[in-house]
Parts: C-alpha cells; sequence; structure tokens
C-alpha cells in the first residue's frame, strides 16, 4: 500500500526514473508475496519506462527482479536470458562508472597539474619580481656611489683650488715682501752712498 502512494505521488511529480524505482520495488514486493502476475507486469511496465530513457542501471534492476521472479516460478529459461540481459546491463553499467571514474581521476590530475604549473608560474614571478627589486636597488646603489664619487671630486677640486689660491696669495705677498726688502736694501745703499 506504501509503495503504491509513493507511486502514485512520484507520477504527480513526473520523476521518470523515481517512478520506475517505485514499479521496480512493487515488483518485487508482488514477487515475494507470491503475486507474480502482478509483479511480472510492474516489472515489465518499470523495464519498459527505463528502456525509454535508456537508463541502464534501472534496466539492469529491472533484468534482475525479472531473473528472481522467473526463478521463484521455476521459469528458468526466462530466468536465465533475464539474468544474461541483467549481467551485460551490470557490466555495461560497471564499465561507465569505471570509465566516469577515470575520467574524473584525469580530470583531477589535470586540475592537480595545472595547478603545480600555476604555482611554478607564480614562483617564477615572485622570483622575477625579487631579482627586479633587486636590480632596481643595485642601480639606486650605483647612481648614489657616483652622487657620491662625483660630490667627493668636488670637494677635492675645490680644496686644492683653494690651497693653490692661498699659495699664489701667499707667494704674492712674499713676492711683495721681497720686494720691498730688495727695496728697502737699496734704499739703505742709496743713503750709504750718500
Amino acid at each position: 500500500a506504501y509503495q503504491h502512494k509513493a507511486l502514485s505521488i512520484r507520477e504527480q511529480t513526473s520523476q521518470k526514473d523515481k517512478i520506475v524505482i517505485s514499479l521496480l520495488n512493487i515488483g518485487g514486493t508482488y514477487t515475494l508475496i507470491g503475486d507474480y502476475f502482478l509483479a511480472n507486469q510492474f516489472l515489465l511496465r518499470g523495464l519498459s519506462m527505463a528502456k525509454e530513457f535508456r537508463s541502464k542501471p534501472l534496466m539492469r534492476d529491472a533484468y534482475e527482479e525479472l531473473s528472481v521472479l522467473h526463478s521463484v516460478q521455476q521459469n528458468f529459461q526466462k530466468a536465465y536470458d533475464y539474468h544474461q540481459l541483467f549481467a551485460v546491463m551490470k557490466d555495461s553499467v560497471l564499465n561507465a562508472l569505471t570509465a566516469k571514474q577515470v575520467s574524473e581521476l584525469a580530470t583531477k590530475y589535470e586540475t592537480a597539474e595545472k595547478d603545480k604549473q600555476i604555482a611554478l608560474l607564480a614562483k617564477e614571478k615572485e622570483i622575477q619580481k625579487k631579482e627586479g627589486q633587486r636590480q632596481a636597488a643595485l642601480n639606486k646603489a650605483y647612481i648614489a656611489g657616483l652622487v657620491f664619487t662625483i660630490v667627493v671630486c668636488a670637494l677635492i677640486f675645490y680644496i686644492i683650488r683653494q690651497r693653490l689660491h692661498l699659495l699664489a696669495k701667499n707667494n704674492e705677498i712674499k713676492e711683495v715682501e721681497f720686494k720691498r726688502q730688495v727695496t728697502e736694501l737699496q734704499m739703505k745703499a742709496l743713503r750709504a752712498q750718500i
């Protein structure tokens, strides 16, 4: 009764995959209570709907339930046929799941590799940035050193020029003093002659 209620609710929401699940559950329940005719009807209806929208997992489940139903009815040929179909669908679903998992793993691997490349590029960019900063600091140091050297040379040149100027003045003073002494001596010599 509850499964029939669930089926009617699912039919109102038009969820085909859920409707098929309810049909298979009802068919399995009828198989368990021994109403094979209704079990067969619900299971075949569920199988038909599963085939409509090509749901391999639901087709697999329907074939399994039909195999169990015919096995219980001792119709072993049909049970074997449905079991064969069940095995094929089971392998197909397993292959699809395996392919999906492999695809997901490949995607994760590619994503991880891309993340590593991004991290590597970020590190390279950081290294280049630091190298640029280091070069800028060296350039500033060279410029500062050059300016310092120019200032020191200018100061040395100024000091040497001032000393030379001072020496020239001292020489002039000595020369003037020497001329004055010579003049005084000449005056003394003239006075002595007079």
